[in-house]
């Protein structure tokens, strides 16, 4: 499994493009201070179901279409997405950046 690793400064113009992925009914708090530490611009938000395999294709589908460099899953910790193998294939095509603020590479 890839390790953590810092994020490097990143001044305002040189914003990451995100998409964020949210579960249906749930609650984010914290989210905008989560975007804003990690200096991303959020090109698209996903409402999705909780099954794995089928809102990581949904992320697959808004990462090419949004040509996003960063999927914030705003509702998974780090944890939670390394133990669900399919969110590992999401991250050879971009970073991510979980709930607890841990950025996987």
């Amino acid at each position: 499994m890839p390790a953590e690793v810092a994020v490097p400064y990143r001044i305002a113009e040189n914003r990451r493009r995100a998409i964020v992925v949210r579960s249906y009914g749930t609650e984010i708090s914290g989210l905008d201070e989560l975007i804003a530490h990690h200096c991303l611009e959020v090109v698209f938000t996903v409402f999705g179901p909780s099954a794995p395999k089928l809102v990581t294709l949904i992320a697959v589908q808004h990462i090419f279409e949004h040509n996003a460099e960063v999927v914030v899953i705003s509702h998974l910790t780090a944890a939670e997405i390394r133990a669900e193998r399919l969110w590992q294939a999401v991250t050879g095509l971009a970073d991510i950046v979980a709930a607890d603020g841990t950025w996987l590479p």
